[in-house]
């Protein structure tokens, strides 16, 4: 297990993700940007550091990145995926 605190779940997350319609986006978490998930292993970070939007139905295996070409969606669903995390925790 490469859980960093398993009594809380949030020390380990490295991104949010949120599922609108035909459209994904996922955040890296950036508080835990620095926290490694596999201490003494390959010591391979992987996190990313941006927004990737996919659209879902017409890409299921995620291969074209869409975060540049709409930044207004990105702003939007990053809007709502805060709303549901801020209200939540």
């Amino acid at each position: 297990h490469t859980a960093v605190d398993v009594h809380n779940p949030v020390a380990n997350l490295k991104y949010r993700w949120v599922i609108h319609h035909e459209w994904k986006l996922i955040l890296p978490y950036t508080p835990n940007a620095d926290v490694e998930l596999n201490p003494g292993g390959q010591g391979v970070d992987w996190m990313k550091d941006h927004a990737e939007l996919y659209q879902v139905l017409a890409d299921p295996h995620e291969k074209g990145e869409l975060a540049a070409k709409h930044p207004e969606r990105v702003r939007a669903l990053k809007w709502e995926i805060n709303q549901w995390w801020y209200v939540s925790e």
